[in-house]
């Protein structure tokens, strides 16, 4: 909500949503790097990260920055193995497979039953 909140009153100040994206990008990349010691690498992790923050908030909205913070976290977070006999891999399993079926729940939502592809693309 921080996200929002901040893009919402650079927009009001600046009167231009893409200038204050940008605004938005600059101040927490500055944020986050302040103290790094790799900046070479850092700085251009931080701008694309909070670009796409700043794109999903000004194209698509708050929920659809809701959801890829979550399941950033939630897929960010888990220590990943490919050994199913490890005591953790059902929990890795169950996150992974939540994320995918919001997607797939989520994609098939969006497009409301319609087809992919038409019937003249494979002729």
């Amino acid at each position: 909500m921080i996200f929002f909140l901040l893009l919402f009153l650079m927009r009001a100040m600046l009167r231009n949503q893409w200038l204050a994206a940008a605004a938005f990008v600059g101040l927490f990349t500055l944020i986050k790097t302040l103290g790094a010691d790799h900046l070479a690498i850092e700085i251009p992790t931080a701008v694309t990260i909070y670009a796409i923050c700043a794109v999903a908030l000004v194209r698509f909205g708050l929920v659809t920055l809701a959801v890829a913070v979550y399941t950033a976290d939630s897929i960010g977070s888990l220590p990943i193995t490919m050994n199913p006999s490890a005591w953790y891999f059902g929990n890795i399993a169950f996150v992974m497979a939540t994320v995918a079926a919001l997607a797939v729940w989520s994609f098939l939502t969006a497009t409301a039953g319609q087809k992919l592809f038409s019937p003249d693309l494979l002729e």
